[in-house]
């Protein structure tokens, strides 16, 4: 559990700091882009990132993908769409 310590005092202490910390103070971003083999469906990435949370957002070609219709987050390093992603296509993963 964190705790965060206010300048008048006040003290605060939730799991859920941890993510707002990490948001707001930048750790835990990072944006990561790769080329897309012939039949390619799954991505491992080379960081971490929270499923479900909402901050992974992909675009293939610069067009945002929709996480319920295009891509499943199958781990915490792993997304696998539901289509082949076309060959040479640029893919590009940010983590905000």
């Amino acid at each position: 559990m964190t705790s965060t310590v206010f300048i008048s005092g006040t003290v605060i202490e939730s799991p859920w700091l941890n993510d707002v910390n990490d948001f707001v103070y930048g750790t835990g971003r990072w944006q990561w882009e790769t080329i897309a083999t012939s039949g390619q469906t799954v991505f491992n990435l080379p960081y971490a990132y929270t499923p479900g949370s909402m901050r992974l957002s992909i675009f293939i070609n610069g067009l945002k993908q929709s996480r319920t219709s295009s891509y499943a987050e199958t781990n915490s390093t792993t997304v696998t769409f539901t289509q082949a992603v076309p060959n040479t296509a640029l893919v590009e993963f940010n983590n905000y």
